[in-house]
């Protein structure tokens, strides 16, 4: 099954000339465009793409705030920006909001961008395996400490000053379990979509 591709550009011509490039490798299907950021958010959501293409300069909002957005509404979704303004500064800002690669609009070879997609796409999934086993520690570690706290109820030994501190680190791990639970679920609807 190939990997979708979200096209997100103002310019019609530039989309055309992406689609043109993508299309000619098996590997990719391109599954939407959109010319603004707000569009592009729309998208994600309906598509759930593998990867998105941003235009750094877009209206309505730009590839940086539109990449931050897709970072929390689709954390698995693969971005690369593309851009006439290429700068340190602006790699570093494009790290920040999530993007995988940044490539000039000026660079014209397929094989640098399908290499760019096929390597975000990989490292988001990376990224998902590894957040998943942090989960599965956190998991295990506050099963140890509820049956630590079943052990400790049953000798009456609940409520002695050394204790208090060992609750207030189970209580820290609880609010831990529900973020962890929260990462379950979006690495599963993660996993549902492959």
């Amino acid at each position: 099954m190939p990997y979708t591709v979200l096209i997100a550009d103002d310019s019609a011509a530039i989309r055309d000339l992406l689609r043109c490039r993508i299309e000619r490798d098996s590997d990719w299907q391109i599954c939407g465009e959109a010319e603004n950021g707000e569009a592009v958010l729309e998208k994600v959501k309906e598509l759930r793409p593998d990867a998105v293409i941003l235009d750094f300069e877009m209206p309505v909002m730009n590839g940086l705030e539109t990449a931050r957005q897709i970072t929390r509404l689709a954390p698995n979704t693969a971005v690369v920006m593309l851009t006439g303004h290429n700068s340190d500064q602006l790699l570093k800002d494009a790290r920040a909001a999530g993007i995988k690669d940044v490539l000039s609009k000026s660079d014209g070879s397929s094989k640098r961008l399908l290499a760019s997609l096929r390597n975000a796409v990989l490292d988001a999934r990376i990224t998902s395996l590894t957040a998943w086993s942090a989960v599965e520690g956190l998991m295990e570690n506050f099963a140890q400490l509820m049956q630590r706290l079943l052990e400790l109820q049953s000798d009456g030994k609940l409520r002695s000053p050394e204790l208090i501190a060992e609750d207030e680190r189970l209580l820290e791990l609880l609010q831990k379990r529900t973020l962890a639970e929260r990462t379950v679920k979006l690495s599963q609807n993660s996993r549902e979509r492959t």
